[in-house]
């Protein structure tokens, strides 16, 4: 069962992290907002996940949570479909969408969104496209086309880059995440707007807005400046050196010990030892006896 006011906008979830006491916070929304109109499930963190029937449920809904639980937050109750990413090198920079959805579709492919790269130095369009297509299983085939219409080509799948830098998707900031949030408000991560993300109406083809740097970008762009310094303080900081665990230790290779006989019992083994050993004290006495002789001659 997935809550959806209508086909085009689903009602997205609400989520109450690290839930003290559940069955109080229900019983005060069911006060604030009626006992209807919505139905609760447990997250992993032990949390409460809210799913109303309508947006004005939700939104009431909403904000008696923000109000109570400041670490309140949205996450999309439908998942996009799956998409095969691939990056397409060689086309020129004024090669229209529409001219590569039809030219890959000639092969079987069913192009669901296609962008010309901007350089990030530059901020002027290169010869690279991002291309999503529809998940099939031929998606691999595309990568022998080395030409579409009269430009020589190269196509990679693209790889998701993960960033070591954590953001919260409450209020973009970085370096912690959403349920460590301290904001009471929300911050959208498309348009920097005072809203959840999830409500956004900025259409995906008008430019974005970070609300770190207010730069024409979306909040999560990893070519922001301020997502630059905080990559450069995470790196210029002191690394400490790991402990070796007990386990490490214990496994460590004695200086004097020699390597064990596999399938060797115990008692044999420390026999061996205790041969080595006295190896290694005769020739240290024969040493020491020979120094002798040679300070009385």
């Amino acid at each position: 069962m997935s809550a959806t006011g209508n086909q085009n906008q689903p009602i997205p979830y609400i989520i109450v992290p690290n839930v003290e006491n559940a069955e109080k916070l229900i019983k005060m929304a069911e006060i604030e907002v009626g006992k209807t109109g919505f139905y609760t499930t447990t997250t992993k963190s032990d949390g409460i996940r809210f799913k109303c029937d309508t947006m004005e449920k939700h939104k009431a809904l909403l904000e008696f949570c923000t109000k109570l639980h400041s670490s309140t937050f949205v996450k999309s109750s439908l998942h996009e479909p799956k998409r095969y990413r691939i990056i397409i090198k060689g086309l020129h920079s004024s090669t229209s969408p529409d001219w590569i959805k039809y030219k890959l579709a000639a092969h079987g492919h069913t192009v669901l969104y296609c962008k010309n790269l901007i350089g990030q130095k530059s901020q002027t369009p290169t010869n690279t496209f991002r291309v999503d297509l529809e998940y099939k299983e031929n998606n691999n085939e595309i990568m022998d086309i080395n030409k579409i219409g009269t430009y020589i080509v190269n196509i990679e799948k693209s790889i998701a880059h993960t960033s070591i830098i954590k953001q919260c998707h409450k209020c973009q900031k970085f370096n912690h995440q959403t349920e460590d949030c301290k904001s009471r408000e929300f911050v959208c991560y498309k348009c920097a707007g005072k809203h959840h993300s999830a409500e956004c109406s900025k259409p995906r083809e008008k430019e974005g807005k970070c609300a770190n740097c207010g730069g024409n970008h979306i909040a999560t762009y990893q070519g922001c400046p301020i997502y630059k310094e905080a990559l450069e303080n995470y790196e210029t900081q002191p690394s400490t050196p790991k402990k070796q665990s007990h386990n490490q230790m214990n496994n460590a290779t004695p200086l004097l010990s020699p390597p064990r006989p596999k399938n060797a019992p115990r008692r044999q083994y420390d026999l061996l030892e205790q041969l080595e050993l006295l190896k290694i004290f005769e020739k240290n006495l024969k040493d020491l006896n020979e120094a002798h002789r040679e300070t009385q001659n």
